[in-house]
């Protein structure tokens, strides 16, 4: 059975992952394109952010969708993963091409 089939089953919850998550606007997009596929489906979204700013945006918007504020974690998914040991239906991401990564290339160099 492939996805599009498991995902238009009655009362079926997938989770969905983005490491780099800004303001949650690919998180909004993916619930909003699950309920066109499914009304009947629920998409349970985490993701994590190292901009102050973005974050709680991100978490903010979030939250006014009914979704759990607590899976958007803050700081940076490469170094300091906010949600480790978890497991996810689904992974997204568009890497932040305009950010410095020298900081990180320290931390991840000790």
């Amino acid at each position: 059975m492939n996805d599009r089939e498991i995902l238009t089953k009655q009362g079926i919850v997938r989770t969905l992952y983005d490491p780099t998550g800004g303001t949650g606007g690919m998180l909004s997009v993916s619930e909003e394109y699950m309920r066109e596929l499914n009304p009947d489906a629920r998409l349970e979204v985490f993701g994590q952010e190292v901009n102050p700013e973005s974050y709680a945006i991100c978490k903010s918007d979030m939250l006014i969708k009914g979704q759990n504020a607590s899976n958007i974690k803050f700081g940076n998914s490469f170094t300091n993963d906010g949600l480790i040991g978890e497991t996810f239906d689904y992974g997204i991401s568009n890497p932040p091409m305009g950010v410095e990564w020298k900081k990180v290339e320290k931390t991840n160099q000790g």
